[in-house]
């Protein structure tokens, strides 16, 4: 009989030992998940080590509420949303610089990113096919130049 309370005692020991160690591994696995500071990746699992499931317990309540890959990702779409809202400015379509709305070329690398309309002389986009002003076909400057080697 005394074997078999024994047993029990050990299979009791052995159960909170391993739910012990269970909440260590969680409460290291989530830091290192949620906390950006090495003091806080690596308190946090002492913390658990040394007070058994109070600590676990303890991070629990602290901890942050977004893991740092969705605060990333958060950020991201903030960014984002806030350069297509906020109206990002025209980039030059070979070397990707910020362009003024009156630039004509590109100040790096020379691209031509307008022309002059011919109708009104308002600057349209190059690859504008039409002058949103005043709805005439916009001639691009190679047309110009061909028609004229034509002639």
């Amino acid at each position: 009989m005394a074997l078999v309370f024994f047993s029990m005692e050990a299979a009791g020991i052995g159960f909170f030992v391993a739910l012990w160690a269970a909440s260590v591994v969680w409460t290291t696995r989530d830091a290192g998940r949620r906390c950006g500071h090495v003091s806080l990746r690596l308190g946090a699992p002492l913390l658990a080590l040394l007070l058994p499931f109070v600590g676990a317990g303890l991070y629990a309540l602290v901890k942050p509420c977004e893991e740092r890959a969705d605060v990333r990702a958060r950020r991201l779409r903030t960014r984002f949303f806030e350069s297509a809202v906020g109206g990002a400015a025209e980039r030059c379509p070979e070397c990707a610089t910020e362009l003024e709305p009156e630039f004509r070329c590109c100040p790096v690398c020379g691209e031509r990113v307008r022309s002059t309309c011919g109708g009104c002389g308002q600057p349209v986009r190059t690859a504008w096919t039409t002058c949103p002003w005043c709805t005439k076909p916009v001639r691009q400057p190679a047309e110009d130049a061909a028609i004229s080697e034509v002639a």
